[in-house]
């Protein structure tokens, strides 16, 4: 059973919060170590980022900060954004309801139960986050448009990545 005991409980109803979680799974992270704890989110379309901004502000009261980095790193001759958030009660209720800490492709993690249960909002709301993170929609041939979703799983962990994908 799922008890989270904090001032963020009724977000749980709330759509928001698990498009934000959903999205968070995909392309962002949770870092909780020692005295850091530490929320980013990534993207390269400033929309994203600013629409998180949004959400992390309405949901928790939150600003957050935004980074441009350009490395080449990134295999993209297009920007990339960081946002980061710094709070130990977001961080810590976000990790209680079920956002994956650490690097998630060697972490197993599952849909978290309060969106399983939850209703259709909440379960659309979490598909969105997903899909708008890791999910594309690309042209093979004229007129044959393809939807695709791809997440990156460590090889040892294999089979958690695809009990989540069947969740």
């Amino acid at each position: 059973k799922l008890e989270v005991n904090n001032m963020y409980e009724h977000h749980l109803t709330n759509p928001q919060l698990a498009y934000v979680v959903a999205a968070i799974t995909g392309d962002g992270h949770l870092q909780i170590q020692d005295w850091r704890h530490l929320i980013s989110f990534f993207s390269k379309e400033i929309e994203d980022i600013e629409s998180m901004k949004m959400r992390f502000n309405e949901l928790f009261q939150l600003q957050g900060r935004m980074y441009i980095d350009d490395r080449k790193k990134h295999k993209t001759p297009t920007r990339v954004y960081w946002l980061f958030f710094n709070s130990k009660p977001v961080a810590l209720f976000l990790r209680e309801i079920g956002l994956p800490v650490g690097n998630k492709t060697n972490v197993p993690f599952s849909i978290p139960e309060w969106v399983l249960r939850g209703n259709a909002q909440i379960k659309g709301a979490y598909l969105r986050g997903l899909f708008d993170t890791e999910g594309t929609i690309f042209c093979r041939t004229v007129n044959r448009w393809q939807i695709g979703f791809k997440m990156a799983k460590n090889e040892k962990i294999l089979d958690s990545g695809i009990a989540y994908l069947d969740q």
